[in-house]
C-alpha cells in the first residue's frame, strides 16, 4: 500500500477483534470507509466517528505506542467526529484502541478495547 502516488483516496475498512477475525461491536460506531491522503512528505488517514458521544477516544499504534489523532473536528449537528492521523507508513492491518461508553441495564458502562482495522486493498478509489 506504500506504493500509492500523491493524492486522496477512499478505502473500505473492516473493524475486527484484536485476536480474531470477528467483526467488533465498534464497527457500529465508525464509518466503513476512511480517507487516505498522500502528499510529498506526509501520509494521513481520516476516520469518521459516527457517534461522538459514545466513542470517547481513538488511537492507532505507531512505533510501538498508541498515537492520538493529529487533528479532529466535531460536527455538533450530526454528533459525528472526524479524526485525522499522521502515519509513517501504510499496511493492510492497523492496530487500534478505542475507549467508549454504552448503556447496559440502565447503567453507563465504560470500556477500552484493542482491535485491528483491515484495509481492503482491492477497493481503493482515487478521490482527488
Amino acid at each position: 500500500m506504500d506504493s500509492l502516488t500523491e493524492g486522496k483516496y477512499m478505502v473500505d475498512l473492516e473493524l475486527l477483534h484484536k485476536d480474531s477475525n470477528q467483526v467488533s461491536e465498534i464497527a457500529n460506531y465508525l464509518a466503513k470507509r476512511a480517507v487516505i491522503t498522500k502528499e510529498k512528505n506526509l501520509l494521513t488517514m481520516t476516520f469518521l466517528v459516527l457517534d461522538n458521544g459514545s466513542i470517547l477516544g481513538l488511537q492507532l499504534e505507531g512505533n510501538n505506542e498508541w498515537v492520538e489523532a493529529a487533528e479532529y473536528k466535531v460536527d455538533d449537528e450530526t454528533n459525528r467526529r472526524f479524526e485525522l492521523f499522521e502515519l509513517s507508513g501504510l499496511s493492510e492491518t492497523i492496530s487500534a484502541r478505542v475507549q467508549y461508553e454504552y448503556n447496559y441495564e440502565g447503567r453507563i458502562m465504560k470500556a477500552d478495547e484493542e482491535l485491528k482495522i483491515t484495509l481492503d486493498q482491492t477497493n481503493i478509489e482515487i478521490v482527488e
